[in-house]
């Protein structure tokens, strides 16, 4: 079996930045106020997502909660529908608050899709919501979301 869960040197080095003030922590504690979800949940996520890096991009999503274009588009359909998906990127990185929002906005959604479940949700926000496992209530039997869900939780405690 695959062990998912960081070292200790990663879990102390995530707990001192988790931890420490960013200059999103008031944000963060108004959009969890707004949607009634606990900061430390939004900032682990945030954490585990770029490591409060506002530049972060990966080949399939960019900014400080790593939204992908299809789901920038989504939640917001008019200010994304005429952008390329690098525009969108671009965006994302340039648009950090913006970008916090929208994250949480899609949290909200997913944990309210999935039963109020934070680590199904947290599985839907990495593997995407369409998977079958996580329709059946179930973590996605894939390496990466396993590693995810369990990181994001080790840091949480």
């Amino acid at each position: 079996m695959e062990n998912h869960l960081p070292d200790q040197d990663d879990l102390d080095a995530a707990e001192n930045k988790i931890n420490n003030t960013t200059k999103y922590d008031e944000l963060i504690n108004s959009l969890a106020d707004q949607y009634g979800l606990d900061p430390m949940y939004i900032k682990c996520t945030m954490y585990q997502e770029s490591t409060f890096y506002t530049g972060a991009q990966s080949a399939y999503a960019a900014g400080l909660m790593q939204i992908t274009p299809g789901t920038a588009r989504d939640l917001a359909p008019k200010l994304f529908s005429n952008l390329t998906d690098e525009e969108i990127k671009e965006w994302l990185k340039a648009n950090p608050t913006e970008c916090v929002k929208l994250g949480v906005k899609y949290l909200d959604q997913l944990i309210n899709d999935y039963g109020y479940d934070p680590a199904l949700a947290l599985a839907a926000y990495n593997a995407g919501p369409g998977k079958k496992a996580i329709r059946n209530g179930e973590i996605p039997n894939i390496p990466e979301t396993k590693g995810y869900v369990a990181r994001i939780a080790a840091f949480y405690k």
